[in-house]
């Protein structure tokens, strides 16, 4: 489950990338963060996938599921020295 966390936190590079205030195309990166974390965070797990012939699969993988997620540095709040959040981003 961490390691699903950490991909879809991560940064991401997007090339080919129209942008309106250059005019022209450039790449971009775009990072995904947590505004605030709810009491619950309810997870779908994608196990099917569709292979060769457009034939229905399972996927046959373990997760490991843990119940408590390290928010770190997926908060989109900065933090104080002390652990104390300073503000949030978005409202």
């Amino acid at each position: 489950m961490a390691a699903c966390l950490e991909r879809l936190t991560s940064p991401a590079h997007i090339d080919d990338y129209f942008s309106a205030v250059l005019g022209r195309r450039v790449r971009a990166s775009k990072t995904t963060r947590f505004a605030s974390f709810p009491p619950y965070l309810s997870v779908a797990l994608k196990r099917y996938y569709v292979g060769e012939g457009w034939v229905p699969k399972k996927l046959d993988v373990l997760v490991d599921v843990s119940m408590r997620v390290w928010r770190g540095r997926r908060s989109g709040g900065a933090t104080r020295l002390g652990g104390e959040e300073a503000g949030r981003v978005g409202g």
